[in-house]
């Protein structure tokens, strides 16, 4: 699943309000919002009088919802390792080719690292069988990864086709992974093999055991009859 930026608005119960943030050293925060890193934002919205409707139910137009969107979009720079004050165009693109960059290493990494755990599982389970289709996956990853870094090798690359193909080979390498086709024999060790054969052959040994025992019996019965007579 890829990751989600979650911004969410919430309007508190007429009881609750003015439902305010109190900081650690005892004042309330202003904005009355928080960040979640890696998940979000939360923006708290203490309507007035003013837009409230006849209903009792608070109105969310432009101009009440001008402040919150001003907020999520600090929490998203924020969110994305962006300052808020950066001035000029090319200052903005800079910052935004950087996070590209990380993404495409983030995404390289993560796909190589699913291929290499692929390969010591094919390798560590000798009855682990892979599918065509799981091979074409991996095979497709090593080609997306590969044309990643050729375009990024190229002096008038794309940045933003490196990103997609890193994407699509981090993409492939993981439903390649969790194929269920192998995760179904992911986890087969010989004590489940005994588990599923021993009732299978536990009637058969019973009766050859019983008879050996008894054969070694009576052979040691005949050998101590013939020392004696001896």
């Amino acid at each position: 699943m890829e990751p989600v930026i979650n911004f969410v608005l919430w309007v508190p119960s007429p009881n609750h309000r003015p439902f305010k943030i109190r900081r650690t050293d005892g004042t309330f925060d202003s904005d009355g919002s928080f960040i979640r890193p890696q998940w979000g934002s939360v923006v708290i919205y203490n309507p007035d009088e003013k837009s409230m409707s006849s209903d009792g139910v608070p109105r969310l137009g432009v101009t009440e919802l001008a402040r919150p969107m001003q907020i999520f979009r600090h929490h998203l720079l924020s969110l994305l390792g962006l300052v808020d004050n950066l001035e000029t165009p090319e200052q903005r693109a800079l910052a935004l080719d950087a996070i590209v960059r990380r993404r495409i290493v983030e995404n390289s990494l993560e796909a190589i690292n699913s291929m290499q755990v692929i390969v010591k599982l094919v390798d560590d389970q000798t009855n682990m069988r892979v599918s065509m289709e799981v091979q074409n996956q991996v095979k497709g990853a090593l080609a997306s990864l590969k044309s990643a870094q050729e375009e990024l090798m190229k002096a008038e690359g794309s940045l933003w086709m490196a990103a997609l193909h890193a994407d699509e080979s981090k993409t492939l390498s993981s439903t390649a992974f969790f194929s269920p086709t192998m995760l179904s024999l992911l986890y087969f060790p010989d004590e489940h093999k005994y588990a599923i054969y021993t009732p299978l052959f536990g009637p058969v040994l019973v009766p050859l055991v019983i008879a050996l025992i008894k054969e070694l019996k009576s052979r040691r019965k005949k050998k101590s009859l013939k020392e004696k007579e001896e």
